[in-house]
């Protein structure tokens, strides 16, 4: 009897073992998300920027899985840490991005012609946003610290012109 539950014991432990390492599946083709790029921006340079300072040319390597349709946008939004505003300062048309990977580049500009904007400013930081095709979802936001030198300091800061009121304004 004793003999019969040590090896009925030790059969037990065996099968136990062997049915986890034998029961464990094993992957020979990627499955559906494998072997797609991951959405998101790598390697963010700046590759020209103009002699005013106004325009800068962002190049990055983008990858995007498909998971927001068939193609995205990707767009900057340049900040300056301590400062909430400066982001309407800068404009970029998005770029659009298909399934996989690609080099693209953005070119920002900064609207220091603008009343209140500075002639010349720099920033710490910006944020790449990869949006979905409509622009309504945001399916990646990818952080950069990267200090720019914005305008010039020869620029004239823009001052806003007081128009006279006219009397029939005034009185209503």
């Amino acid at each position: 009897m004793n003999l019969l539950r040590s090896l009925s014991t030790v059969l037990l432990a065996l099968g136990l073992t062997l049915n986890s390492l034998v029961g464990q599946p094993v992957l020979t083709q990627p499955g559906p998300f494998q072997g797609r790029p991951s959405t998101g921006v790598t390697n963010l340079r700046i590759t020209s920027q103009s002699a005013d300072g106004t325009e800068a040319v962002l190049t990055m390597d983008c990858g995007y899985d498909g998971f927001g349709g068939p193609t995205a946008l990707v767009i900057p939004v340049i900040e300056k840490k301590g400062q909430k505003g400066v982001t309407a300062w800068f404009g970029a048309d998005p770029a659009a991005i298909g399934i996989g990977k690609a080099l693209i580049s953005i070119k920002v500009k900064y609207f220091n012609d603008e009343p209140g904007v500075p002639p010349q400013f720099t920033t710490d930081s910006l944020r790449i946003l990869v949006l979905n095709r409509s622009g309504t979802a945001i399916l990646s936001s990818i952080p950069f610290l990267k200090t720019i030198k914005w305008g010039n300091a020869d620029a004239k800061p823009v001052q806003l012109a007081l128009v006279p009121r006219r009397e029939s304004e005034e009185k209503a």
